[in-house]
This record gives C-alpha cells, structure tokens and sequence, in this order.
C-alpha cells in the first residue's frame, strides 16, 4: 500500500477519497506468497471497468486514467492461504507445484 501511495503521489493524486492518513488495510508484506504480472492485461481491466455502468464518472480508478491505472495494477498479489504441495515462495504462478 505504501507503494500504491507513493505511485499516486508522484503522479500528484493527493487525495484519496474516503481514505484516512493511516491506510489499514491489505496484508503485511512477508504474507503475500504469490505476485502475478498482469500488465498485458491492465488496460482491458481499465476498459472493463470504465464500461460498467455502475462504475461511471465516480469511480477513483477510472478517474485515474488508463496510464496510471496500468502501472497501478500491473501486479496482483495473493496469500497462499492452503498448501498441499509444497512448492517453494514466494512464487510467480498460480500453478506452482502442481505441474508433473
């Protein structure tokens, strides 16, 4: 999250609506087991989001522009919340140790 701020800062997004100083959310950094590149994907994400009819004008991330959004959301991160193989991380694919 602190990255996610510094990116938005650096970009002069200064506020964030409905967000306190002290962001309490998400999960500590040694919990995320699994990082995922999404980048090729980012700007359909973006396009997806904008097109939803609910979203609209209000939406934060669709006021950020796809630019933005797309360094933003280029990585997904995951908690391995249950293993049954071993596999080593922190990893880059969802199938890690599972594949022969």
């Amino acid at each position: 999250m602190t990255q996610f701020r510094e990116t938005l800062r650096a970009a002069g997004v200064q506020e964030v609506d409905g967000a306190e100083e002290d962001w309490d959310f998400g999960v500590a950094d040694e919990l995320i087991s699994t990082t995922v590149d999404c980048s090729d994907y980012a700007a359909r994400q973006y396009a997806a989001l904008e097109a939803h009819v609910s979203q609209g004008d209000g939406n934060f991330f669709t006021r950020l522009g796809v630019d933005l959004f797309s360094k933003l959301m280029s990585r997904e991160m995951f908690v391995r919340a249950f293993d049954r193989t071993g596999a080593p991380t922190p990893e880059d694919d969802f199938f890690a140790g599972l594949r022969p």
